[in-house]
């Protein structure tokens, strides 16, 4: 028999088996066997670390490992609050990066990489489980969900941050058309500018595989964007550390549901790592020169954040014609 105690964002999970001990994050799940009751509840509990830089592959789709995966497609990526602190600015120093001895040596875990943080090893389920599946239109307006708060997220300060980078209101963005070199194939290949619409004939040519592995790899890159812009928000005391900190778990929100998506369809992908972005992009001790480079992850994560919406709502639509 099973005994559940959840709780919003802090839930404990007692079972005499002990099988989801290892279950990381908030997790909103259902489980039928022939001698227990559905669940249906959201835990929380404590997070798995990672290892980045890796390949992941079907291995968690293999026999056994399928009913399993099942628990985790209403999972959501545990609380803010307990998961990072936010970074913090050297006591006592100057504003120089260099004070903090190259402070894009990150210690902690990639966030980018299992933003589920889905553990590894998982004990063998019980033979009379039966673990239902989500569907397509599940699949995707889970995704349309998250990418719709992260949008909306960035929005609320998306203008102010414009006006006091560059001092004038973002009316017309000058800079539409550069890109940082690092993530600028992924800008460009969406084939859209800010405020657009992606071209319908664009949207007939793209399959549901292609498209969560291409964007999943693309938003890990600009995570790895994000991720610096917070650090020297920290560093040099910016005004929109708080808005860029929260912006990285909303990323981390939809990366999640991302990996969901493609762990249901069994696709592999390359993890994306810190290293694509260099010590040119990094070490800017210039205000002006991290403004623009700010600006440019910013403006085209958000573009990109569009993007995924309208294909998403073009697949749930699809997904519901007979």
């Amino acid at each position: 028999m099973f005994s559940e105690t959840c709780h919003r964002c802090s839930a404990a999970v007692t079972k005499t088996s002990s099988m989801i001990t290892n279950l990381s994050s908030h997790i909103n799940f259902s489980v039928s066997s022939k001698n227990s009751r559905l669940i249906n509840c959201r835990c929380h509990t404590h997070p798995v670390s990672n290892r980045s830089g890796r390949k992941h592959h079907s291995t968690l789709l293999d026999s056994g490992w399928r009913p399993f995966l099942h628990l985790f497609l209403g999972l959501l990526i545990f609380h803010p609050r307990t998961a990072m602190s936010s970074p913090l600015r050297k006591s006592g120093s100057s504003s120089s990066s260099t004070d903090l001895g190259e402070h894009i040596r990150h210690q902690r875990p990639a966030k980018w990489i299992n933003p589920c943080r889905i553990p590894t090893t998982i004990p063998a389920l019980p033979s009379d489980f039966e673990v239902q599946q989500q569907s397509d239109v599940d699949i995707f307006q889970n995704i349309i969900t998250q990418v719709s708060k992260a949008e909306h997220q960035a929005r609320e300060f998306m203008g102010a941050f414009f006006e006091e980078s560059f001092g004038t209101k973002l009316k017309n963005d000058k800079y539409k058309d550069i890109h940082q070199d690092w993530i600028g194939n992924v800008a460009v290949n969406i084939g859209k500018y800010l405020g657009e619409e992606v071209d319908p004939e664009k949207l007939d040519a793209l399959t549901v595989k292609e498209t969560l592995r291409s964007m999943y790899e693309g938003l890990q890159k600009f995570a790895v964007g994000l991720e610096q812009i917070v650090l020297d928000q920290a560093v040099y005391g910016g005004n929109f550390h708080q808005h860029f900190h929260e912006a990285e778990f909303q990323l981390k929100y939809v990366l999640c549901e991302l990996q969901i998506a493609m762990l249901e369809k069994s696709i592999s992908h390359e993890d994306i790592t810190r290293e694509i972005m260099s010590q040119t992009y990094r070490d800017l001790d210039d205000r002006t020169a991290r403004n623009l480079r700010d600006w440019l992850i910013f403006r085209d994560y958000v573009n990109v954040l569009e993007y995924l919406k309208q294909v998403f709502k073009y697949f749930l639509e699809k997904s519901k014609i007979p």
